[in-house]
């Protein structure tokens, strides 16, 4: 026979053998898909990246987990390369004691619906030998470990030998050991490269994981270097907090560090504006004892000043001096003085 309009043969047994042929590489097709995922998920790609990925190839969660499901429990078996991928999906509530193997050869012909009516026949004949069993053995089996304990376990051997040595020498919380023990030794190892050694500017450890999740390998002494001059420059400046968990969340590198280096010019400002203002402990005695010392030398401003160039002089002195940022109270306590001084004298409102 030949070919119609279509380029089809008109031979049906033909067309039944090319049917079978697409089945085969259909079914096929469901396992290379499932054994790629699973290896992508494992060895490719950062923490928290996964669900990203499967958006920019078209898959959600729920499928990319079947498919990884259905490669890894029936890929060594020859008789489910011959099943379609909606029974395989059913096929997976079968209880793990079931010789997988046996079912299949015995269920293959059946409808989707009749082999889920199977599976769950199977399910109720296991879990009613289950708790025959359990009403037997309750007393004497011994208590189970928690969900709680498995995680911990799981945590530790999953944790990279430098962060496992700190565990050993009580250096590390349980809840760092939680967080930490659930990267990849890639993770790991950059955290350990970033903050693992120098005592450099805290940041706290999920924001750790992201800046090292998104640091280039090749920009991490940069970070360190930026880090660091943070830290030196932070610890000259009274009362300057620093947030750095904004410019982390976005997971945009070169924002981070934009905002890295604006925070560190504006700390060098802070300290340049500090090292202007000098105390004279002779000036502030000679206050405290007769209050014969001007309130303008008290505050550092010409006798001349105007109420403006006074206020803000005080409140610059105030961000500096303030007990709650880190000041010297007995000093605040002078300079406020002299500023009610100035406002009482100037009749200032």
């Amino acid at each position: 026979m030949g070919l119609n309009s279509n380029g089809l043969s008109l031979d049906i047994s033909k067309l039944s053998e090319e049917i079978h042929t697409y089945q085969e590489m259909e079914n096929e097709a469901r396992f290379e898909i499932g054994k790629r995922l699973k290896h992508v998920k494992e060895n490719n790609l950062a923490h928290g990246e996964w669900t990203n990925w499967l958006d920019s190839i078209g898959f959600n969660q729920r499928t990319a987990q079947r498919y990884m499901q259905v490669y890894t429990r029936f890929h060594k078996i020859p008789e489910a390369e011959k099943l379609p991928f909606s029974k395989l999906a059913e096929l997976l509530a079968l209880p793990d004691d079931v010789d997988a193997s046996k079912f299949i050869e015995e269920v293959k012909d059946d409808s989707v619906r009749s082999i889920r009516e199977k599976v769950k026949e199977t399910k109720g004949g296991i879990n009613d030998k289950k708790e025959t069993t359990i009403l037997k053995t309750e007393r004497s089996e011994p208590p189970k470990y928690s969900a709680f304990i498995n995680d911990v376990t799981s945590a530790l051997n999953n944790l990279i030998p430098e962060f496992l040595g700190d565990v050993e020498k009580g250096d590390a919380t349980l809840s760092q050991i939680m967080v930490i023990g659930k990267e990849s030794e890639y993770v790991q190892r950059k955290l350990l490269m970033m903050f693992g050694g120098d005592d450099i500017f805290p940041i706290d450890l999920e924001h750790a994981i992201t800046l090292a999740e998104m640091t280039p390998d090749g920009d991490i002494e940069e970070v360190v270097g930026l880090l660091k001059t943070l830290q030196m420059h932070v610890k000259e400046v009274i009362g300057y907090r620093i947030n750095l968990e904004g410019a982390i969340e976005t997971k945009n590198f070169e924002l981070f560090i934009q905002t890295v280096n604006d925070v560190i010019e504006k700390l060098k400002a802070k300290i340049e504006e500090q090292r202007s203002w000098k105390f004279d402990d002779d000036m502030f005695s000679e206050f405290r004892g007769n209050g014969n010392v001007s309130t303008a030398k008290i505050l550092g401003v010409e006798e001349s000043a105007t109420p403006e160039e006074v206020k803000k002089r005080f409140r610059t002195l105030s961000k500096l001096l303030h007990p709650d940022v880190g000041g010297d109270a007995q000093l605040f306590d002078v300079v406020r003085k002299a500023y009610d001084e100035y406002i009482r004298k100037n009749k200032v409102a």
